[in-house]
């Protein structure tokens, strides 16, 4: 058994698939070395133990488990970071979100609804002096983030909250990736998503706004005069949450993907313009 042999195993398991570079990742991951030291060592001998173990990987992925949740991890914002079925899997796309936030001033943070941490530790690392603070319902979910954040040395507070609930103080920076999926889409979604991934996080109820309906509706109460929320949005909800922020004073920004679709809104409070009266 050679090293060729784990190659072709993957080559021939992705081959007809649409997702054919997660196999160059995978046996990357799995070989610890990069492709192009793979290919210089094809003849190398291999355990057939090491065979069978990639073998009941790609049996895993077949039945649709996400490559993610198979390997315990997944790479965002240039750090790995742990994950498993009680978290999102950290998408490519918020890393938009990181990138906007970066863009902004201020010294304190929080998360509302932060899964595995990949946001919160982000920031952490590249703003050390910002403090943050990151909340989830979920207590699983919790569980993940604070060992993320051990893993990458972070002086993070996270705690149990639903959403505002347990929150004290205000903030110069809020960021959410709420549940924004409408219900009846949920069952819509690729096999990989609705049957792996938390619906706790995915559902956003009839409309898909539910949870930021409840976010704007509380945020007067916790953002910092000159304060920036950022949310993530589906691709088509832009405008109305949008809509949601105006009701309350809010001007908005809205960033769009590298697909072009809707992806982040920055909105801040506007200021009141006092008028003067000549006599």
């Amino acid at each position: 058994m050679k090293v060729k042999d784990l190659l072709e195993l993957v080559h021939n398991f992705y081959k007809n698939r649409p997702y054919s570079s997660e196999g160059r990742f995978l046996l990357e991951d799995f070989l610890g070395m990069g492709f192009a030291q793979i290919y210089s060592q094809l003849d190398q001998e291999i355990e057939p133990s090491s065979y069978e173990a990639l073998e009941a990987i790609l049996k895993k992925r077949e039945e649709g488990v996400p490559l993610a949740y198979i390997l315990g991890e997944k790479s965002f914002f240039g750090h790995r970071f742990y994950v498993n079925p009680n978290v999102l899997i950290p998408r490519l796309e918020t890393e938009f979100s990181v990138e906007e936030l970066l863009k902004l001033p201020g010294s304190s943070f929080l998360e509302l609804g932060l899964g595995s941490g990949a946001v919160s530790i982000s920031l952490k690392l590249a703003r050390p002096d910002l403090k943050v603070e990151g909340v989830d319902i979920s207590e699983e979910a919790l569980r993940i983030a604070k060992k993320n954040a051990q893993a990458h040395h972070c002086l993070v507070n996270f705690y149990q909250s639903d959403l505002f609930d347990r929150v004290q103080g205000r903030f110069d920076l809020i960021f959410s990736n709420p549940p924004y999926i409408e219900s009846k889409e949920i069952q819509g979604l690729e096999r990989e998503v609705k049957d792996h991934e938390p619906i706790l996080a995915l559902d956003g109820g009839e409309d898909g706004l539910d949870f930021y309906r409840r976010i704007i509706e509380d945020l007067p109460d916790y953002l910092n005069p000159g304060g920036h929320l950022v949310l993530e949005i589906g691709y088509n909800q832009g405008k109305s949450v949008g809509a949601l922020l105006e009701e309350k004073n809010f001007s908005v920004k809205c960033i769009q993907d590298y697909a072009g679709f809707d992806r982040v809104l920055v909105a801040s409070r506007r200021e009141h313009v006092r008028k003067t009266i000549s006599l």
